[in-house]
């Protein structure tokens, strides 16, 4: 049986036939408005494949581009209960996308007594599109993560800012959060927090709930102590912090179940911290405090390793400080968590900011974790935007260790990267926005760079490629997430006014879903 659900979405309902009982599989299809799938598809291919196994259990292709009636004509279909599945749809649309294809993916999926509903989100081939639905509230610098039932939580930030010497200006800070739901591709309503922040350090836990640590407060330099966590809904009050901190560093250690904060700025002006603190997986209570790091830090990035005991702490140091740093939870040092300088990096007399930091794997075991751009700054000269990158690698049977890995095409700063790993040997970063150097306007592209989790292959200007960003405002003070089916979601846009009393950032409010191509 298929019924229609509206312009956007349909739902399905195919029978598995063979010896056992029909197995029910309900598929919600979505695509992005602007994208015609029935008239611009020449040719559909859909499969059903087991995660794991090389050949599909079913395919089927069709002319033209009936998404439905491509999924009804797959017979014979014997789905077992013990076992993972992805619906893959590959389809022909050369006058509408730049690769010539249109693609998507289920998330992987069991049977649950004989049946199972999954959603397949449709697009152009390594292309951003504007989502299907866009948030209720513009936000600047917010946080967006994808919490362990595949929706992307989109919490924090503010409307607008009105920047000057002595005042951040964030204004109008939302204190409801959104879930972006991927079986609707639609947001709705999450968690009202109990108080607004900008920029807090953000923690995925395991038992499903987003943790908020710290974080700018409306109007000046204001920094808080506080932290809550999400669940659902609900919002929880934890902590609080023993020191207030704007945009701490934050990693949830799993071999230990403890989450680490680190750093953090404070006071007007804003001062970096070498302070840490170690607190249990609910953030209720702390485990120690008084840590000191090597480095002086806000602003920055932590990344777990994969030993799962240890982070990757880069960017936000002042000059004069290590760049990166490694944490460890280990009594060898005298205290709760070792910190452990890393050489290499830019230069340690330079302040790094603005820069990424993200984890890309590796198929025999760990991987690496790829520094990219930023802005670099002696004393009080100006900042120099860079497009440098460093790649810290940690796999099996290698001693971890920190290696120059190339350059994007040109400077960037204040980007956002998300790792891309649909196959193995084709794993990519994508860069999304920032700014180049000095005044100059944002970036309204994003960037796909190869990378290697193995090896740290240095990023080559000639083997990256740029895309559009569909967005009305520039795509700054953004953020984006992996979703349970591979493919991003970008949320934010922000446009600028200038009047007497200087210059006006307002959110734009904007969403986009990347669609990684498939390999055949």
């Amino acid at each position: 049986m298929i019924r229609r659900a509206g312009p956007i979405a349909s739902l399905l309902w195919l029978g598995a036939l063979g010896c056992r009982e029909p197995a029910t599989l309900e598929v919600r299809l979505h695509h992005a408005e602007s994208l015609a799938v029935s008239e611009v598809v020449t040719e559909l291919t859909i499969e059903i494949v087991a995660v794991g196994r090389p050949d599909a259990v079913a395919r089927r292709t069709v002319t033209g581009g009936d998404l439905a009636r491509a999924l009804t004509l797959i017979e014979e279909v014997d789905l077992e209960d013990d076992r993972r599945y992805q619906i893959v749809a590959r389809g022909e649309a050369p006058t509408a996308c730049r690769l010539g294809r249109v693609v998507g993916r289920t998330p992987p999926f069991a049977l649950h007594e004989g049946a199972a509903s999954v959603a397949l989100m449709l697009g152009c081939a390594d292309e951003l599109a504007i989502a299907p639905d866009g948030p209720t509230f513009g936000r600047l610098a917010h946080v967006l993560v994808t919490d362990v039932d595949g929706r992307a939580v989109l919490v924090g930030g503010a409307t607008r800012a009105e920047p000057s010497e002595t005042d951040l200006g964030w204004r109008e800070l939302p204190v409801v959060s959104e879930l972006w739901d991927p079986s609707v591709a639609r947001f709705v309503p999450g968690a009202t927090t109990f108080e607004p922040r900008v920029l807090p350090g953000t923690l995925a836990l395991p038992d499903g709930s987003i943790a908020l640590v710290g974080g700018l407060t409306e109007g000046s330099f204001g920094c808080t102590t506080s932290i809550e966590r999400l669940v659902g809904s609900s919002s929880v009050v934890g902590g609080p912090l023993a020191l207030p901190r704007c945009a701490p560093a934050a990693v949830y250690l799993p071999a230990a179940d403890r989450a680490l904060v680190v750093g953090g700025a404070f006071g007007s002006p804003l001062d970096r911290t070498t302070d840490a603190e170690l607190w249990d997986a609910t953030l209720q209570t702390q485990i120690a405090g008084g840590l000191a790091a090597t480095s002086f830090r806000g602003f920055g990035r932590a990344v777990p390793l994969r030993d799962g005991a240890s982070a990757l702490l880069a960017i936000g140091n002042p000059g004069g400080a290590p760049a990166v740093e490694v944490a460890r939870l280990s009594g060898e040092c005298g205290a709760a968590v070792c910190f452990e300088p890393v050489a290499g990096g830019p230069d340690p007399a330079r302040a790094w900011s603005d820069a990424t930091a993200t984890w890309v794997s590796c198929a025999r075991g760990g991987g690496a974790v790829y520094l990219v751009g930023g802005q670099l700054q002696t004393g009080d000269q100006p900042q120099e935007a860079i497009g440098d990158a460093w790649c810290f690698l940690d796999v099996p049977d290698d001693v971890p260790a920190l290696y120059a890995a190339g350059a994007l095409p040109a400077a960037r700063s204040g980007h956002v990267t998300v790792a891309l790993e649909a196959a193995p040997g084709a794993q990519r970063l994508l860069v999304i926005g920032g700014s180049p150097q000095g005044d100059a306007l944002p970036y309204s592209d994003a960037l796909l760079v190869p990378v290697d989790g193995c090896t740290c292959a240095p990023l080559e200007p000639a083997s990256t490629v740029a895309i559009p960003v569909p967005f009305v405002g520039y795509p700054m003070l953004s953020a984006a997430t992996i979703l349970p089916d591979s493919s991003v979601l970008l949320v934010g846009g922000a446009r600028f006014s200038s009047g007497a009393a200087g210059i006006s950032i307002e959110a734009t409010g904007e969403a986009a879903v990347f669609v990684p191509d498939v390999v055949p």
